[in-house]
């Protein structure tokens, strides 16, 4: 029985030694890993930081553009925009627009 204990205790201490190493391998290139997920976040992060200057920048032009076509608007002459649309009648609705922007520039030339 005590022949057997010494063996037990052999495959033991043999086992323990192979887990170590693979705790130490495995330990290693977690740290490769790890180090690699932390440059991503990094590169992330300022990525994340150029498309929020974008962003901001294309919402401030957005801004201007939405403005310059309000002040744009604002010039045209009442009643000077006619919805065309629809199939039903957009013909009659068109003439009546077209004719209505005719009278209008002949009464802009008056004035």
């Amino acid at each position: 029985m005590l022949c057997y204990c010494f063996i037990f205790v052999d495959v033991l201490s043999q086992k323990w030694s192979e887990n170590d190493n693979l705790v130490k391998d495995y330990g290693v290139k977690n740290e490769v890993l790890v180090a690699e997920i932390f440059r991503v976040i990094a590169n992330t992060l300022e990525r994340n930081s150029h498309v929020s200057v974008i962003t901001d920048k294309l919402q401030r032009e957005i801004s201007s553009f939405a403005d310059y076509l309000d002040n744009v608007h604002s010039m045209r002459p009442p009643g000077a925009f006619v919805e065309v649309s629809g199939s039903s009648g957009a013909k009659m609705r068109k003439k009546k627009a077209d004719a209505k922007n005719k009278l209008l520039d002949r009464l802009c030339w008056k004035i």
